[in-house]
């Protein structure tokens, strides 16, 4: 074995995923202990070799499935770059980027449904909608054995974050910058409490003086995945409730001036076979194919 600075970016790229492997069995062996059978038969359909032919000149390619559930191991890693590429343009476009966390005291059930009330109650006020021009929301979840901890992640187009304490002046000294600060996180917790009905607090960092312009890191800490495997497997209280009500909830919302902006996805072209052809055809196929008016000449 390779000391960790010596692997390749092929190795280690083939170390995680064979990480992320042996988390997926093992969720999928904790599923069926709780007879979650429905969702352990969704989750083994990931990573299955499928064979692929070229209709060119019939070279075999053998590729894996993709369940592109949210919370799979194997698939939350692509879903979340995926989400980071269509946001990222917008956050680095923002004129004032904040990196704000809401956090609130663990819930007993999993649903991340009274936190999204209580989000959506909070962008109605007239001071958040007066304040911010848009952004986009990720909640997460994590149970280290106290509940579940649903919290919310927003990158924000914002000068300056408050109820009704005044922004300082462009000559008022560092001291004064930070007890505003201080003042003004205070107030917006307080709001924040209100519309959650418990405990609350809120973090706030602005983005673009600490991450020197560069917004990636932010984005990928914002929209990273909802749910954690570690998370999953490590909890004391059964985990297939939570599941099938994180497969109906929506965990990334935008608003405002980034609605609907975001980037299209788009659906990246097959690698070429090495004639250069880019049409494969599944296994199950072939047989339909023979008729085919190409060089598809396949033996069975």
């Amino acid at each position: 074995m390779f000391p960790e600075h010596e692997l390749t970016s092929e190795e280690a790229y083939q170390r995680a995923k064979e990480a992320r492997r042996q988390k997926r069995a093992q969720l999928v062996a904790r599923l069926e202990s709780e007879h979650a059978f429905d969702l352990s038969s969704r989750l083994k359909k990931c990573g299955e070799i499928l064979p692929l032919f070229c209709t060119a000149c019939g070279t075999r390619r053998d590729v894996e499935t993709r369940c592109d559930i949210k919370w799979c191991p194997s698939c939350a890693q692509a879903l979340a770059t995926r989400t980071v590429q269509r946001y990222q343009s917008l956050v680095a476009e923002a004129q004032w980027p904040l990196f704000v966390t809401w956090t609130t005291k663990n819930y007993d059930e999993p649903s991340v449904r009274p936190l999204r009330r209580a989000w959506g109650k909070l962008r109605r006020l007239r001071w958040f909608r007066r304040a911010i021009r848009g952004g986009v929301t990720a909640f997460e979840c994590t149970n280290r054995g106290k509940g579940w901890h649903w919290h919310a992640h927003s990158l924000i187009d914002c000068k300056w974050l408050a109820v009704s304490v005044p922004e300082p002046g462009p000559l008022s000294t560092k001291e004064t910058w930070t007890q505003r600060g201080r003042a003004a996180c205070r107030e917006v917790a307080e709001q924040w409490s209100l519309c959650t009905g418990r405990q609350s607090s809120v973090k706030v960092r602005r983005v673009w003086k600490r991450d020197d312009g560069d917004v990636t890191d932010a984005c990928k800490e914002v929209l990273k995945y909802s749910v954690s495997s570690e998370s999953l497997l490590g909890s004391e209280a059964p985990i297939a409730d939570a599941l099938r009500l994180l497969d109906g909830t929506r965990l990334v919302t935008s608003f405002g001036s980034f609605f609907g902006k975001g980037a299209k996805r788009e659906k990246l072209p097959a690698k070429p076979c090495p004639c250069g052809c880019t049409e494969l055809i599944p296994e199950f196929l072939v047989p339909r194919a023979r008729g085919y008016k190409g060089r598809l000449r396949i033996d069975r």
